[in-house]
């Protein structure tokens, strides 16, 4: 009985670190997707209406991707709040801390570069540093598509093969 329960263990952890694998990649394909989105915002407040940053900002505060809210609401409160602290600094300060988790490193650069144009220059200059950043978040999401597939897929067939192993050895 208790071999059966430890095998039946060792099988349930193998297959939900698979669905976790692939749950973490479709949460990463949809946190690249909302940015994207959030970005193409951005530069319609900004650009086309003229809207000063920090209410753009409050706005996109209100994004249904819970560490994309979180990024928005901590740059608009800190905007408001740290005058003494230049933008760009407060715009990398709360994606790290924010977005670090869901963001390669090479993403989250091409952020902060993003926040280093961002309220600095005129609508003209920020619409092609936005168009920038646009089309880099569009490569990112279309790379995720084609790699992170292949590779969720991989990650869990290793989980269960693993798991697979680990059940046989206990019979």
């Amino acid at each position: 009985m208790l071999k059966s329960l430890g095998i039946f263990s060792v099988a349930a952890a193998a297959a939900y670190a698979a669905w976790r694998c692939a749950a973490s990649r479709r949460e990463r394909r949809q946190v690249l997707s909302a940015l994207l989105g959030d970005i193409s915002l951005l530069k319609l407040e900004i650009c086309e209406r003229l809207l000063p940053l920090p209410e753009a900002l409050e706005k996109l505060s209100k994004e249904k991707v819970t560490c994309l809210r979180a990024f928005f609401s901590d740059c608009a409160k800190e905007i408001r709040t740290c005058e003494d602290q230049p933008f760009a600094e407060i715009w990398s300060r709360s994606a790290q801390k924010e977005l670090a988790e869901e963001l390669t490193a090479e993403e989250l650069e091409t952020l902060a570069e993003l926040g280093r144009f961002l309220g600095r220059y005129g609508a003209e200059e920020q619409r092609e540093k936005l168009g920038n950043a646009e089309r880099r978040f569009e490569d990112f999401l279309e790379r995720e598509r084609r790699q992170g597939a292949a590779r969720g897929r991989m990650k869990a067939a290793v989980s269960l093969c693993a798991g697979a192993a680990a059940v046989i050895l206990m019979l």
